[in-house]
């Protein structure tokens, strides 16, 4: 038999899963190239962890999100980050919609500056 605290964390996990969900698939390719929001990147490695999560797979939800890793020292991009919709297996970053960014940086820790496809959008300009 479980006891409530389990019970209440469990049901709250579900809750969140459920909505995590419907987040992240609603950004289908389609969905973000029409939104005419500005299109975000994440590490690809954090969006993997956070689908298992979602999924059911895995029992604990992602980390923070730490975006610090794409710039060099002096505030550049690294020139070597790679993307490949077509091979997700050697990108470094996957694409999401603002309103899924905006979800994220609602409910997750973030480290460092969102890229976006365009440096110049920000919260003003929606």
């Amino acid at each position: 038999m479980y006891c409530p605290s389990y019970r209440q964390k469990n049901t709250s996990d579900k809750l969140r899963r459920r909505e995590e969900r419907i987040v992240r698939w609603r950004d289908s390719p389609h969905y973000i190239a029409t939104s005419g929001r500005p299109i975000c990147f994440i590490p690809t490695e954090w969006m993997n962890t956070w689908e298992q999560y979602i999924e059911g797979w895995q029992t604990d939800h992602p980390p923070m999100i730490d975006l610090r890793l794409w710039y060099l020292s002096n505030g550049y991009l690294r020139p070597n980050i790679a993307f490949n919709p077509f091979a997700p297996s050697t990108t470094d970053i996957t694409l999401i919609s603002w309103d899924t960014w905006a979800y994220l940086e609602n409910n997750y820790p973030i480290l460092g500056a969102l890229l976006t496809e365009s440096k110049s959008w920000n919260k003003t300009n929606l």
